[in-house]
């Protein structure tokens, strides 16, 4: 018989809640007895110490998968942002939400985090504690319904952050804040924290992530444009350029030859290998550009004149660096 979609997920389902009924057996089983079995994963062991966590890793990953959520009946189980889904730890494992759907993904996928941080709290295990908390919080942020669940997402995070100065997994939960205000292009909040993440624990994996944020918001950039033909002997470039304080550039005269291979005298037809070779080119005009320095690592607009040149055809080449490099 032909199973669909639905009658496959809810038997994958049964079998991981027979699973999980063995909480206290599983718990005491550490995952190091699987060393020769289990694939290394990327995160210390004490964040899946033993054979109850591992399980309720792989559930929360098959009950959070797209196709899987995208199922939902009459009476779907619905997370409101002003719910203690978004809350505290201690708010988060005392609620009991009522409802008609217990088989809702988001159902389990609550009591599943719920039953996880119960055991990391009784075993003591802060580190897994603090990493899962923010796993549920993400979560959490991605399901609730209301338009305040990222400020309620963003406030958690930041007061995980406070109640746990001194362990390094809160650098995850900066990491994660220091994102937020990175896609609203709050770049200057966003350096904030993923700098006190990184400063703190650079070694850890979310200081280790708010570096390569703050590589990249950090990174110099620059785009110019000007018109592609010129009727008077001046005309004007758009400088498009942040985390720079200076502009080159360089007027490359084309050559007769390079005009009929490309087949264009609008300068449209060429590769990497062609940029080399017209920076490797003796330019026939050279000239740079002093940037007002600016410290909010936005993109800013300049407008400069182009040098009066003798008529022909010109690459306009233009860098960040004074050796094109």
């Amino acid at each position: 018989k032909t199973w669909d979609l639905s009658r496959l997920f809810a038997h994958i389902g049964k079998l991981y809640d027979s699973v999980l009924e063995n909480e206290e057996e599983l718990s005491k089983i550490p995952i190091s007895k699987f060393d020769n079995f289990l694939e290394e994963g990327n995160y210390p062991i004490d964040l899946r110490s033993n054979l109850f966590e591992f399980f309720v890793h792989e559930a929360l990953e098959f009950y959070c998968d797209d196709d899987q959520s995208s199922i939902k009946p009459q009476f779907a189980f619905e997370i409101e942002a002003d719910s203690p889904a978004l809350g505290s730890i201690d708010e988060f494992l005392n609620w009991k939400p009522e409802t008609l759907d217990s088989d809702s993904c988001n159902y389990k996928v609550l009591r599943l985090f719920q039953r996880l941080l119960a055991l990391n709290e009784a075993t003591n295990n802060e580190n897994a504690l603090i990493f899962n908390n923010i796993n549920r919080l993400r979560w959490a942020k991605e399901v609730a319904v209301g338009e305040e669940k990222t400020e309620r997402y963003i406030t958690a995070l930041k007061q995980l952050a406070n109640e746990y100065p001194n362990n390094q997994y809160v650098a995850m939960a900066m990491f994660w804040v220091a994102d937020y205000y990175e896609s609203k292009y709050d770049y200057v909040k966003a350096v904030e924290y993923a700098e006190k993440a990184y400063e703190k624990w650079p070694d850890s994996i979310g200081g280790k992530k708010a570096y390569n944020l703050i590589e990249s918001i950090k990174l110099p950039a620059i785009s110019y444009s000007t018109e592609k033909i010129l009727n008077s002997n001046t005309s004007k470039i758009k400088i498009g350029y942040k985390n720079l304080n200076h502009a080159y550039f360089r007027l490359v005269k084309r050559t007769e030859k390079d005009i009929l291979e490309n087949k264009s005298t609008e300068g449209d037809n060429y590769n990497n290998s062609d940029v080399e070779s017209f920076i490797a080119a003796a330019p026939a005009y050279s000239f740079d550009v002093e940037l007002e320095p600016q410290s909010d690592y936005q993109f800013h607009y300049k407008e400069i004149d182009l040098p009066k040149v003798a008529k022909g055809f010109y690459w306009l080449i233009g860098s960040a660096n004074s050796e094109f490099s």
